[in-house]
Formats: C-alpha cells, structure tokens, sequence
C-alpha cells in the first residue's frame, strides 16, 4: 500500500473529462484516473481562478460518481487510506453531495471522514495525501482493498433457495418481456429480486443465503464485492456484448474466489422503443436450460412479444 504526500496543492473541479491535482504548476499523474491502464481524466488548465481553500492535511479520495459501479469499483478505490485515518478529511472531484445509497455504502465501510466536494478550482493548505489505488477498471483488484471492502459475513446457505437478480423496474438496460421470463422462474421456485428496493446491506445478506444468483450483467452484482467470502453459485447472462469487453466480473470473481459462470447468448440484439435501450432474445429456452428450469409443457419456447403499439415502424424493427 502506498501513498504520496503534497504540499498546497490545487484541485481542479472535473470539466470534459479534464481535472487534477496540481503541485508548482504540475499535476501529480497519480490524481488522474485510468481504466485497463488507459488514461481517461486528463490534466486540466490551471490559471490563477482559485475561488476557495481548504486547510490541510487532507486525503484525496478521487472521483465521487454517482454511478453505482463506478462508485463501489473506482470512487471507493483510494478509501483504504481513509479508514486508516478517520480525523483527516476526504477531498473528492464530483457532484456536491453523497446520495443516499453512497452514504449506505460508506457507512457499511466505517468511512465517517468529513468531506468536501471540489466544484470550482480550489487550492489546498498544507499537505494533502493521494493514497494509492485499489482497484483498476478490467485489470486488477488489490488483495490489500479487498480486505478493506471484505466487512460482512456471508449468511447461512438455504438449500434450494436461488433468486433471479430482475432489471424489470429499470429505465436502461431492461430485458424486453423479462417479466415473461420471471414468470416461469418463480414457478420453479425462484425469487425475484429487484435490490434498488433494499439497503446495500440486505441486499448482501438475501443474495449470499441463496444457493444460486443470476441475472443480467449489471451493477447490481458488484454488492457482493462487500462480502468476506461467498458460498452461493453466480450466474451471469450477457447484456447484447460478449464478456470479453468487459473483465471487471472476472477480476472480481478471482480475486474474492466466487464461483461464478457466464453465458453469453448468441443473436442478442439491441433496440430502440421510446428513449431506452431494450436487450431482445430471440426465446429465453437457453436460459433456463443454463439454470436447469424446465421448459414450458406448452411451448419448446418462450418466445417475446410483439412490442404494443400499432405503429408499423415498430412492428418492422422487431421482426
């Protein structure tokens, strides 16, 4: 673990993917963010416009998303040090408040760090700490950040219990007719688990008694990172990419050792009705067959729906 120090340094708000921390005229590389060791925050301009100051000592936290994935896998990645040091206060790059979510998150972590939110060029008196970063988007994840996010014991397994992870209540994302699929797994006994309705910390403690988790490829999966160990089986269904674009799931599922398998299924396509973006499956048989779920005595299939609407442009685009 590792962390540099500075000495009145200036802070730049984030604006079109340019921002900082600025030392003599120079921003500290360590201040920006990198995905797969990409750099995708770039320095800023500083110019003489500094509008408020902070007193140091100081710990830079980084950038506050308001994302939920970003926030557990990049915001919380210098936090680490912050634990470490409850007195000092935390200097983020973002929106200027936590939501209510985040503040869940942080105090599950035991982050009661005061906190300011850099919105306009400010500068820094004294000595501000940029701690090292635990968790590098698709690349790696630090045995030394996993132990500071690994605070809740798993519960009790409850045999045959499983849930299904659903994005029916979402705007972005969504699994056209998911509803149809639910349907079918609640027959067999499946709950299904919408987790924006529940704390971060019920959400860890439903999904880690049950036997097997599945769902969508989505945030949603990534509470479990919070978890000191996992018994329950992780089933991951593609999105409409196949995972080889997106290796968070695999460094997460080596580095916390969960039993994990993915199923990319094939001719899934991505459509437009209205502002959002549906996922359509030609029939949803190939994932119940992954989740050992009969099929229907009825059908061979559960194909979807035509779309409502009587629109021809509509009923073109989904044929």
């Amino acid at each position: 673990m590792k962390c540099s120090w500075s000495k009145d340094a200036i802070a730049l708000p984030l604006n079109n993917q340019k921002s900082g921390v600025f030392v003599d005229g120079n921003c500290i590389p360590e201040s920006l963010l990198y995905r797969n060791y990409k750099q995708v925050i770039h320095p800023g301009i500083l110019d003489s416009s500094v509008q408020h100051t902070i007193q140091g000592p100081a710990i830079f936290a980084g950038y506050l998303f308001n994302h939920f994935g970003h926030f557990i896998l990049e915001s919380l990645s210098r936090l680490w040090f912050a634990k470490e040091n409850p007195s000092l206060p935390i200097v983020w790059i973002g929106t200027g408040e936590y939501t209510d979510w985040q503040k869940d998150i942080l105090n599950l972590l035991g982050i009661r760090n005061p906190a300011y939110f850099i919105l306009t060029p400010t500068s820094i008196n004294g000595e501000i700490a940029i701690p090292e970063v635990g968790y590098l988007i698709q690349t790696e994840f630090k045995d030394f950040h996993n132990r500071f996010l690994s605070v809740v014991s798993p519960s009790d397994i409850e045999i045959g219990k499983k849930a299904w992870i659903s994005r029916s209540k979402l705007s972005k994302g969504v699994l056209l007719n998911e509803k149809r699929l639910e349907e079918r797994l609640q027959e067999h006994g499946w709950i299904i688990y919408h987790p924006q309705e529940y704390s971060i910390y019920e959400q860890i403690k439903l999904l880690s008694s049950c036997e097997s988790i599945a769902g969508l490829v989505g945030s949603a999966f990534h509470s479990l990172i919070f978890l000191e160990s996992l018994e329950s089986t992780i089933h991951l269904f593609s999105r409409g990419v196949p995972f080889i674009h997106n290796k968070n799931y695999d460094t997460i599922a080596q580095t916390k050792r969960f039993n994990q398998e993915k199923y990319y299924i094939p001719h899934v396509r991505v459509s437009h009705f209205g502002a959002s973006k549906n996922i359509i499956w030609p029939n949803f048989s190939t994932v119940l067959n992954h989740l050992s779920v009969a099929n229907s005595t009825n059908s061979n299939n559960i194909h979807m729906a035509t779309p409502k609407g009587t629109h021809s442009s509509n009923r073109i685009n989904y044929l």
